[in-house]
């Protein structure tokens, strides 16, 4: 399998909220990088489960990709309703819109490493009036 068809694969699974395929796609040793922390891949399938259970409509949206050797960067466009709590705020029923970068290593077919970094927090955070009540204003 190509680096770009595992990831394909991942996003595909995501969105059919079939985490037990979309897990399958790491190596039982991968670790999945964000700003904040480093997950484990069952640590991994608790952040998708949470994702999915606040946006229970979650979809990623592939926008443009690039391979190298086994290093796929993929464009994201996660787009979801925000139908329980999240981060303390109430469910809203509103239909957001955020993008991320996600750069998966791939090797025999199976992400071993994957960094969601450029995870756009702000833009989430402000469709759902986030921003203002973590810096009191």
């Amino acid at each position: 399998m190509m680096p770009e068809q595992t990831v394909s694969r991942f996003v595909e699974a995501i969105n059919r909220r079939d985490l037990d395929t979309a897990m399958a796609c790491y190596t039982p040793g991968a670790r999945h990088f964000t700003r904040l922390a480093s997950y484990t891949v069952a640590g991994a399938r608790v952040r998708f489960d949470m994702l999915i259970t606040v946006f229970p409509d979650l979809q990623l949206k592939v926008l443009g990709s690039r391979v190298t050797g086994g290093r796929v960067e993929t464009e994201l466009e996660m787009s979801g309703t925000h139908t329980v709590d999240f981060l303390g705020k109430p469910a809203t029923n509103q239909h957001v819109v955020w993008r991320t970068v996600d750069i998966a290593e791939v090797e025999d077919g199976l992400i071993s490493q994957r960094w969601w970094s450029v995870f756009d927090d702000l833009t989430l955070m402000e469709q759902l009036d986030l921003v203002s009540a973590l810096v009191g204003c």
